[in-house]
């Protein structure tokens, strides 16, 4: 049976690699065609050409996705080119400087916050007024664990997957009667080189702010990987994603142990509210 992405044009941010380049290729698969961007130019090219010599559609276009500017001229020349965009996968995104919240330069949180969320508002705003105006869409961001729970070392990443977690889940309320589908894919611990990514685009200045300090999360993030499960492939997530965005599933994990700490935060909430009730 054809897939209900057949036909329709995709636009993948992040499509150099990883989750992204995962997600490119099998919409491509599903028939869906692909606009694979990436800040990094070749490779958001290398992967619409791996679609195109797999038989299916695919173009691709060098984005800033913390650049306003560059989402209006993308999406103005995808729709003057192709077809208007049904499908938006929200999936660039930078890492965690691996320092204390009390070492954090603000400059790096800024710039973190302009990736992985204010991009993501680009995104949204830039496409879903058409998608609704339309009565269809389907937009998947790509968030984290991160965004339930926290871990040290790690504010600024997991603040970041909190905002968009906040964000989706307003986003889907306001266009779910409009024919427009919202998913927040949460994946625990999958094979990527983010961490390889976030350097190579790092700001020259705020990089020399935190020389030294990517390695010091090292312990604490592999701990985490190991406790929801270990590595998932970007194929495997990508599958998940698709899936759980076809059916309308809002939250969707990648890992079956990966829910532990948010529900021991909310078992927190729980139990705060019933000691309050207590009174």
């Amino acid at each position: 049976m054809a897939s209900e992405f057949a036909g329709l044009v995709a636009l993948v941010t992040g499509a150099g690699s990883g989750i992204g380049r995962a997600l490119a290729l099998e919409l491509a698969r599903e028939g869906a065609r692909v606009v694979a961007t990436d800040v990094d130019a070749a490779t958001a090219a290398e992967t619409a050409e791996a679609i195109r010599s797999a038989g299916g559609q695919a173009t691709s276009l060098q984005l800033d996705v913390a650049s306003r500017a560059a989402w209006e001229d993308a999406v103005a020349r995808v729709e003057r080119d192709w077809a208007p965009i049904d499908i938006l996968c929200s999936n660039a995104g930078v890492n965690s400087c691996r320092l204390s919240l009390a070492e954090i330069p603000v400059d790096y949180l800024r710039w973190l916050f302009d990736v992985n969320v204010f991009s993501a508002v680009h995104g949204v705003q830039t496409l879903t007024p058409g998608m609704s105006a339309r009565g269809r869409g389907w937009v998947l961001f790509t968030g984290s664990m991160a965004g339930f729970a926290s871990e040290p070392a790690f504010a600024d990443y997991c603040a970041s997957k909190h905002a968009l977690l906040a964000i989706a889940d307003s986003l889907r309320r306001e266009v779910e009667s409009l024919g427009v589908v919202v998913s927040y894919l949460c994946p625990a611990g999958v094979a990527s080189n983010l961490l390889q990514t976030t350097m190579k685009h790092l700001p020259e200045a705020i990089g020399d702010q935190i020389s030294g300090s990517v390695d010091q999360g090292k312990d604490v993030s592999r701990q985490a990987i190991e406790a929801s499960g270990g590595m998932l492939s970007p194929e495997t997530a990508a599958a998940i994603a698709l899936e759980g965005l076809r059916k309308g599933q809002f939250i969707l994990p990648t890992h079956a142990g990966s829910g532990g700490k948010a529900q021991r935060r909310h078992a927190e909430l729980e139990a705060a509210i019933a000691a309050l009730a207590g009174r």
